[in-house]
């Protein structure tokens, strides 16, 4: 017979058959027949393969069934499924065809890097059930950053230069908040503008949570707010060098430093700008009440060829300056010797003259060693070096010929003290510091130095030092690890088979001058090190010829060399490739802060050769957000980001807690301590255990710190780091003056400007939590006039109010009778205030439960240290429990 497979499933058929018997009798046969599901056949491409982090993310293919009893090439639609291995999503249409799309930031997917591979999986049915089995290769790739990404909106924002050869972007760097809306700002120089003879400009560019593309042409205008423009005076060539301030004049906002070292045979000058709230055009030359101007010495010295905050270095409160003029202290310059300039923070805005800066009156001066060595060519803040509280600097002499070596270079770290005299550098700096000797003729260590935050975690700070010159013009960087000592380093030996004392950084091919542009990073894979950005300006990715890349290193505590190579390839770090041929990105790199406000280390790139539609040469910059996707994804010990919503979150065991924008709780575990906790924008709370303040107290492999290094970092807003975890009879002691503070944002404790002691309300009535803490942890870990008559929530119920303006760092004390405090109150340490003596503040936790507190100003003895403390009334008026 004939087979009939058409048969619908379940539904039955009858047939009929007559048979005769032998005597002519009939009989009707029927057969009752039930039809059952003939499996679809199906063909077609079963297979795919994708690339992670490429264009070829996606993967499809077209599916064909023949049914003998049903409609053929009918499937079953799906949408956006997860594969069986969770590494991407398919959708298959009704009519076969199906499409695979990788998750690219799935952390396996993520880890993927070039030769290696991964396989997912997924199902898709027929309608009458039939299934079929789709697998998709995956291939790793090496994960780069890609400033086009960075053009298009992806990952960051681009701020295009205003016009025909503006060369925006030459110098680059965070600015801190300037106006005070909760965002880390940056500042752009472009050291010439053909448009204007020379002038120079500066942009200020606003942070913010949903920021686009920007045009620096339309800052200014009427209507915009993403911030100011800062005009120079003809042929000054402002902005050839920008920096981030520091809180100078302790008003509570970031201010900013340009420099403008003239053109033809210039003194050069440096300008300081107060932060501000507004958006309106700056001038140099009427700063009035605006900022101050420090006015060159020598002609041809080029004041302002380099500038740069320089952290506290007298240990005052007031944030300090630095101002290289590489060329004075010669005939022309190629016979400088080079002066450097330390300018002392002030509340004034008078012009200071750099010809009186001497001997600790205003600041100090720093002078060359020899002739033609160019000192000041370079200067950073270099953060807390050897460990004594006072911020330190370092200093870049390109054309020093180091051990007799033409143009090896050397750079020199310069210990801040209270008491400051004018410093001549040489190769032993006695008891102020250490000389960093280069290597290698035409290296030109020095050309750039930076401080480069706790790299290797045993707290202290650590410097970068660029040398464009070395390896065929490849260039190298060194990261110097901070020291007590005065003994002089030598590059050689950082590079040498046996290394010691930091660790070097090799370029990655001939002429690309790696190391042109140094900085710290931030924090940007999460593990509590310093990171690093090294800039190769004439680099060759595949997107041109001098198109320029960046370089991000992470931390790390051994010795051993880094090759950029590597990095390139994905290990230990991670590139950034420039734009377009010619762009020269990386010329100028800086970390960015928090721009978003998400918690996560953001960072700047500056391409002042880059061609935007506004213009040839009119430069770009590009801020490439913090993330734990894609590149920097890979390797990141980020466990978990919030939201901008109000969060809580309670670390399993050496975590790493990002915050977010809101206002968020983020607790530390009371077992395994060294988790490292970052609040970004808000109001954040901090719940420290034991085991959190014992790994806070230890270096890296020590106390816990063994994967990661516990940090914690309040971001924005009001910030309370709160003592929990004791018992009745043992409270939870934290003494601040045994947590090294290396400085430059890498501190272990970083924006905290509460303290609570009284969280835990079991110690009522037993020995509380305890508290010590010394002038530097105030100065160090809080800002200035953040708590003044305009707080929210800041009152008075007696006695009298804050003042409009506060300018002092500033430390809240909460606490109960059971809690004490030990902070050296003496005519000569900590004194009580006699008019503030009831400060109320009220504020509303997470749980909306409203806090009132009442508290004692504490102002440190000294006017001239800017420093106070507002202490709960319940430990000041239990007694013995504050001393």
């Amino acid at each position: 017979g004939t087979a009939h497979n058409e048969f619908v499933a379940g539904s039955t058929y009858s047939d009929t058959a007559t048979v005769s018997a032998a005597d002519g009798t009939t009989q009707v046969l029927t057969v009752t027949m039930t039809g059952t599901n003939d499996a679809a056949v199906i063909s077609g491409t079963t297979s795919g393969t994708v690339t992670e982090d490429s264009a070829t993310t996606t993967a499809s293919g077209t599916l064909t069934s023949t049914d003998v009893d049903g409609t053929a090439n009918l499937f079953v639609a799906q949408t956006s499924v997860a594969g069986d291995s969770g590494y991407g999503t398919y959708t298959m249409t009704a009519g076969g065809v199906w499409t695979y799309t990788i998750d690219n930031n799935n952390a396996t997917v993520n880890a993927l890097n070039t030769g290696q591979t991964l396989s997912d999986t997924f199902t898709v049915t027929t309608v009458d059930g039939t299934a079929q089995t789709v697998t998709v290769a995956i291939s790793g790739s090496t994960d780069v950053v890609s400033l086009s990404s960075i053009t298009s909106g992806t990952g960051g924002f681009v701020i295009n230069g205003a016009g025909l050869n503006n060369y925006s972007g030459y110098s680059v760097s965070n600015a801190g908040d300037v106006n005070g809306d909760g965002y880390d700002d940056l500042i752009i120089g472009t050291g010439t503008f053909a448009g204007t003879s020379n002038t120079g400009m500066s942009y200020v560019v606003f942070g913010g949570s949903a920021k686009t593309a920007i045009e620096l042409s339309a800052l200014g205008t009427t209507g915009d707010t993403n911030g100011f423009i800062i005009n120079g005076a003809a042929s000054a060539m402002s902005g050839w060098s920008v920096s981030g301030a520091g809180d100078v004049n302790g008003d509570g906002l970031a201010d900013l430093i340009v420099g403008a070292k003239g053109t033809g045979a210039p003194t050069g000058t440096g300008y300081v700008v107060f932060g501000k709230t507004s958006n309106t055009t700056v001038a140099l030359s009427s700063l009035g009440s605006g900022g101050f101007v420090m006015n060159g010495k020598d002609a041809s010295g080029a004041v302002g060829y380099s500038v740069s905050a320089a952290g506290d270095v007298n240990g005052d409160g007031l944030a300090d300056l630095i101002v290289g003029a590489p060329y004075t202290g010669g005939t022309g310059p190629a016979a400088g010797k080079g002066y450097t300039y330390v300018v002392f923070g002030t509340t004034s805005s008078s012009a200071i003259s750099l010809s009186s800066i001497t001997g600790g009156a205003g600041g100090f001066k720093i002078t060359g060693a020899c002739t033609a060595d160019n000192s000041g060519y370079s200067v950073s803040a270099a953060g807390d070096v050897n460990g004594d509280g006072y911020a330190d600097l370092i200093v870049g002499a390109p054309n020093a010929d180091s051990s007799g070596v033409v143009s090896s270079g050397s750079s020199y770290v310069i210990f801040g003290g209270s008491t400051s005299g004018d410093v001549t550098l040489s190769s032993a700096l006695a008891s102020g510091g250490f000389a960093i000797n280069g290597t290698g003729a035409s290296s030109y260590s020095g050309w750039s130095v930076s401080a480069a935050g706790d790299v290797n975690g045993d707290g202290l700070a650590d410097v970068i030092v660029g040398a464009k010159g070395s390896n065929s013009s490849a260039g190298a960087s060194y990261v110097v690890f901070g020291k007590s000592t005065t003994a002089a380093v030598s590059l050689a030996t950082v590079a040498s088979a046996t290394p010691s004392g930091g660790f070097v950084i090799y370029g990655q091919s001939a002429s690309d001058e790696s190391g042109l542009s140094v900085s710290n990073a931030g924090d940007l894979n999460g593990d509590g090190l310093s990171d690093l950005l090294v800039g190769a300006h004439y680099a060759d990715p595949t997107t041109g010829t001098n198109a320029g890349r960046t370089y991000v290193v992470y931390g790390k505590t051994a010795s051993t060399a880094v090759y950029l190579s590597a990095i390139a390839a994905g290990t230990g770090g991670f590139v950034i490739n420039g734009q377009c041929a010619s762009d020269e990105s990386g010329i100028s790199v800086s970390a960015g802060g928090d721009i978003n406000g998400d918690g996560m280390a953001d960072l700047i790139v500056g391409a002042n050769n880059a061609d935007p539609t506004s213009g040839s040469n009119a430069g770009r910059t590009y801020v490439i957000f913090g993330s734990t996707s894609g590149a920097l994804g890979v390797g990141t010990a980020v466990d978990w980001v919030g939201t901008s919503a109000d969060e809580t979150r309670t670390s399993t065991g050496s975590q790493t807690l990002v915050g977010g924008a809101g206002n968020d709780t983020l607790t530390s575990s009371a077992s395994t301590g060294a988790d490292v906790l970052y609040g970004g924008q808000g109001n954040d709370t901090f719940v420290v255990t034991a085991a959190m303040v014992t790994a806070l107290q230890s270096n890296f492999g020590a106390g816990g710190n063994i994967t990661q290094l516990a940090r914690i970092d309040g971001g924005t807003g009001v910030d309370i780091l709160q003592l929990a975890g004791g018992t009745a009879s043992a409270g939870v002691s934290l003494n601040l003056t045994a947590i090294k503070n290396a400085g430059v944002d890498s501190s272990r404790l970083e924006s905290i400007e509460v303290i609570d002691l009284s969280a835990d309300a079991s110690l009522s009535g037993g020995k509380g939590n305890q508290l010590t803490l010394g002038l530097s942890d105030v100065l160090d870990m809080t800002g200035m006039n953040v708590f003044n008559s305009s707080t929210s929530g800041i009152g008075s119920s007696g006695g009298t109010a804050l003042a409009q303006s506060v300018m002092k760092h500033q430390l809240m004390i909460w606490g109960d009778s059971s809690d004490y405090v030990s902070i050296g109150v003496s005519a000569t340490g900590w004194v009580k205030s006699s008019t503030n003596t009831a400060i109320t503040y009220t504020y509303t936790d997470i749980g909306g439960t409203s806090h009132t507190h009442t508290m004692v100003a504490y102002n440190y003895y000294s006017a001239t240290v800017y420093a106070q403390l507002l202490i709960d009334q319940a430990i000041v008026n239990a007694t013995g429990h504050l001393t």
